[in-house]
């Protein structure tokens, strides 16, 4: 280092600033192979809707991409869809009243 300061580490400076998270839960992150396979879906329709900006949440450090499971979960309940068309009954239904 040409300064001669190890960055690695924090000055207790720095660490008497920080805040101090308690009863956090960590990030259960996946690779994007893995995300797509739990997902049921191609790795290549995960990587289109992450650049086409649809897709679930993702992480990116650096060049690596990681998807949380909730992240997953949350987006795999906004694509439900209602149901189809109504019974052939409820519709002749609604067309006598």
């Amino acid at each position: 280092m040409a300064d001669g300061i190890d960055r690695r580490y924090l000055t207790s400076d720095q660490l008497h600033g920080a805040i101090h998270l308690n009863n956090v839960k960590p990030l259960r992150l996946v690779t994007p192979a893995l995300a797509a396979k739990y997902l049921t879906i191609t790795p290549h329709s995960l990587a289109c809707y992450r650049n086409l900006g649809g897709g679930p949440a993702y992480y990116k450090f650096g060049r690596w991409i990681r998807y949380s499971i909730e992240d997953l979960d949350e987006w795999v309940n906004l694509q439900r869809q209602p149901g189809g068309s109504m019974p052939r009954k409820v519709r002749s239904a609604q067309k006598a009243r």
